[in-house]
């Protein structure tokens, strides 16, 4: 999976030199339709487990090339013992899960061409996890409280007015679990110019996100 990752880098490149050769120098000057100022919220899933919550993010343009992001997100259920943070095997086969996560960091985007972007931005943050077992099991609840220090790179496009997609790349390294890579393939449908729904898939080593939610930009 790794290796695919870093494979995918290559044709996001060939892209991006492409369309820098028809249409790089003709970006400035023109309104682009790509905004770093907005906020969203929305429904949270996991792929793995049945954990549910909600994320917040908001985004703010320091000037055209750089922006500050930050987001919150909250989740909670029960997934199988065996794939627990600690590695135990509670009676009943299920624990119960709390996750708790904050992120906060600087982002530098590149133009290319009049829609199109590349997009690097460096967190820092913070992820807490609480297994509970069932009272059956008779053991104590289990907590993670680590740093989290995230490194994400891509390619962000407006191909119409009324929708815009991005493909970035991760690297993860939290004080726990060690380093991890990602992917996420995300895509904004818009109503108009300042609201839009907003969609995206996150794949981090063996974990999947799903965010549904609308973006409000400005």
């Amino acid at each position: 999976m790794k290796y695919l990752l870093l494979l995918s880098i290559l044709p996001l490149s060939t892209l991006a030199l492409a369309e820098e050769q028809h249409g790089g120098s003709q970006h400035d000057g023109h309104h682009s339709p790509l905004k770093h100022n907005y906020v969203e919220a929305g429904y949270l899933t996991t792929g793995d487990s049945d954990l549910e919550g909600f994320e917040l993010l908001g985004s703010f343009a320091i000037n055209h090339n750089w922006h500050v992001i930050a987001s919150y997100e909250e989740l909670s259920g029960s997934k199988d013992s065996e794939a627990s943070t600690d590695g135990a095997h509670h009676v009943g086969g299920f624990v119960d899960e709390d996750e708790e996560q904050w992120q906060i960091g600087i982002g530098y985007s590149h133009p290319v061409g009049t829609h199109s972007e590349f997009v690097n931005r460096l967190y820092i943050g913070d992820r807490n996890i609480t297994e509970t077992p069932p009272p059956e099991a008779h053991a104590d609840p289990h907590s993670i409280d680590e740093r989290l220090y995230v490194f994400e790179s891509g390619w962000r496009s407006a191909p119409a007015s009324w929708f815009e997609y991005s493909l970035l790349l991760s690297y993860t390294e939290a004080e726990e679990e060690g380093g991890s890579l990602g992917a996420s393939l995300a895509s904004q449908f818009k109503l108009n110019d300042r609201v839009g729904l907003y969609i995206e898939i996150t794949h981090v080593d063996s974990d999947n996100k799903f965010f549904l939610g609308p973006r409000f930009s400005f």
